[in-house]
């Protein structure tokens, strides 16, 4: 969060010169206003501006102007939204898909229960029926049951939700201190009391069309010749294993989605940046004003600062890095040209570009064979770079990259850079992005224009003191500069640490849950479909039928049931593969062994839960089976 502000200079919005400056648009809407008519005020707005910068800027630049303006367009977010990033209504859609599934858990379980309670007053509702009862009469008394459970159960569980999100609060207003914005509060409003009476009511309507369709079908007169109703029908068998089925794709996509989350926590926890990050301190100077106009200005202060850092007693390896491109990315693709065919089409090669200055050993580089960059290295000398070892091993198999030739990809930028120097591989991109590798490109920051630079600098042991030496060093520079944020390496891996091991302990609990929901509702399910085959197992074993021979036979039924519970969950647990296979750090290989052990596990589990009521019918007596209604 923002802890100093100061007035933007006008110059800079009166004259902005093209990619020189980044701003953040913040607004409140018109009264009457919606987000979709400002979008496209806004969009106008845009195009015309971008028009005027075309107008007046170069040949090359125009071009490139032309080409953002027909790709890119406003948007408009929340603040939340906005801090959340592009990535906000994908996270909420599945964070309310998976709350929607364990929803559906309960629903089937409190289902399974409410048509056990209707099977066993079948008669009385028959007896009712030819007393004169009226249908809907009936209906609505069943559905007192369904409206009692639903509303009880909304009041319990709105007054959870609201001690949980309460210590969610709690939690990262304790633990993320100063990286929170003020509108980041969880708390139960007017918004999610809505919403959970808009939940109670449509599982008050889908429970209440389950358990009315009973006594809306119900056949009195069959009922009243014989009990074949109590005892199951094939039409409630039908509908016993449609529950087990659904139960089943439920809480195996729910716990296949937890074991992948699981993984993508472990790695964050323990992720490895590839170097060390002991001592480790970084901020990020953003030169403007008027002293700081021209590129050859704020080189000269990125080579000030470099060397007042230095030399600092209390500071070690201070490093400037600028990111230029990334993997992925437009601006992560370079041309590389080898020496020995100049004539030949250049390669693109997909990379991380970055430009440094100072001391390499703080960002865990270490140049393995050529050099490293010094004073010769400014904008008027020839253009240099160095490459990463997985760079070379990659675009130059077989031999030494010294000498060949690399440039980005792109029309602004026609300069070939000479390779001088192979670094050693540093994992570069998000700790938890798909996109992180060691293959990188460095060029010096005195030969690129960059508007900002990333400090890196190791303190000898007094991290405040080192904090105090930065600061001292930069108002020496420049009185005018505003002490920018230092944060410590160590702490942002330990926060990264801690908010990936909440999450996963917080879906852990969540999908617990939504397996003791499963193995209850299966264990009902298959407990009253059983019971009600009683008299079957009595007559199979009548006529020789053994306790082994009836127990293997239930088991493939409510086995095969359980399979193709697995088997509608696929398609689902394949888009969720994918899902966290482009998005997150998890391979093919890891995805298939998880998707696998959920689907033995939960099968596992399930199975056990049938043979506990299987045991209990095949081991009645002969006698008491024949006789059971």
């Amino acid at each position: 969060a923002s802890e100093a502000w100061r007035p933007l200079p006008i110059d800079r919005l009166v004259n902005p010169r093209f990619g020189d400056l980044s701003v953040f648009l913040y607004g409140r809407l018109a009264r009457g206003t919606t987000e979709a008519e400002a979008r496209a005020e806004l969009n106008v707005l845009y195009r015309q501006a971008r028009e005027r910068d075309r107008l007046a800027a170069t040949v090359e630049e125009a071009k490139v102007i032309a080409d953002r303006s027909a790709t890119s367009g406003v948007a408009v977010e929340s603040f939340p939204m906005a801090q959340i990033g592009e990535e906000g209504p994908l996270v909420l859609a599945v964070l309310n898909t998976l709350a929607g599934l364990i929803l559906l858990l309960a629903c089937l379980n409190v289902m399974n229960l409410l048509l056990a309670r209707s099977n066993e007053r079948v008669r009385e509702t028959a007896v009712r029926l030819a007393l004169g009862a009226s249908r809907g009469r009936l209906v609505i008394q069943s559905m007192w049951e369904s409206v009692i459970l639903c509303v009880a159960g909304g009041v319990v569980a709105t007054g959870i939700a609201a001690w949980g999100l309460d210590a969610i609060n709690n939690w990262t207003h304790t633990n993320l201190e100063g990286n929170l914005a003020f509108w980041w509060v969880w708390g139960l409003d007017r918004s999610a009391i809505i919403a959970a009476g808009l939940f109670v009511t449509g599982t008050i309507a889908i429970l209440g069309v389950a358990v009315s369709g009973r006594a809306t079908s119900l056949q009195f007169v069959e009922v009243l010749k014989d009990g074949s109703a109590r005892s199951g029908s094939r039409r409630e068998g039908r509908v016993v294993r449609g529950l087990v089925i659904t139960q089943v794709a439920t809480v195996t996509v729910l716990m296949f989605f937890g074991v992948l989350s699981g993984i993508v926590a472990y790695r964050v926890a323990n992720i490895d940046a590839g170097y060390d990050t002991k001592r480790l301190l970084t901020t990020r100077i953003f030169p403007d004003g008027d002293n700081y106009k021209t590129d050859e200005a704020r080189r000269e202060l990125y080579t000030t600062v470099t060397s007042a850092l230095s030399a600092a007693p209390a500071i070690s390896n201070a490093l400037l890095r600028a990111n230029i491109g990334e993997l992925g990315n437009t601006d992560g693709a370079v041309q590389v040209r080898r020496g020995d065919a100049p004539a030949a089409l250049p390669e693109v090669a997909q990379t991380y570009v970055q430009a440094l200055q100072g001391n390499f050993d703080a960002a865990g580089l270490r140049v393995r064979s050529g050099r490293t960059f010094d004073s010769r290295d400014v904008w008027s000398g020839p253009r240099v770079a160095i490459v990463s070892e997985a760079f070379a091993d990659r675009y130059f198999p077989g031999t030494s990259p010294l000498g060949h030739l690399v440039r980005a990809d792109t029309a602004r930028d026609s300069e070939w850079y000479t390779v001088i120097g192979v670094a050693s591989n540093v994992m570069h991109g998000a700790p938890f992005s798909r996109m992180r590798s060691e293959l990188a490109v460095y060029v010096p920051l005195q030969q690129i224009s960059s508007t900002n630079a990333q400090v890196l600098f190791r303190h000898r042991g007094d991290e405040q003191g080192a904090r105090s030496a930065f600061h001292r060093t930069m108002r020496s520079i420049d009185p005018r500069f505003l002490p920018p944020q230092i944060s410590s390496f160590d702490e942002m891996l330990q926060k990264s640490s801690l908010v990936a091991t909440s999450t996963a302990k917080l879906f852990a609990a969540c999908f617990a849950f939504a397996l003791i929901l499963a193995v209850s509702g299966t264990y009902g399910l298959m407990a009253r479909h059983i019971g009600q085959r009683t008299r079957e197992i009595g007559v199979r074993r009548a006529l020789g039928a053994t306790e082994s021979m009836m127990t293997v036979l239930l088991l493939r039924q409510g086995g095969r049931q359980l399979g193709m519970g697995v088997v509608v969950s696929l398609p689902i647990m394949i888009l969720v593969g994918i899902g966290f296979s482009r998005f997150l750090p998890i391979g093919v290989l890891s995805t298939v062994g998880s998707g696998v052990l959920v689907a033995a596990s939960i099968v596992s589990i399930l199975l056990a839960a049938t043979y506990v009521p299987t045991r209990r019918a095949v081991r009645a007596e002969i006698r008491d089976a024949l006789w059971n209604e």
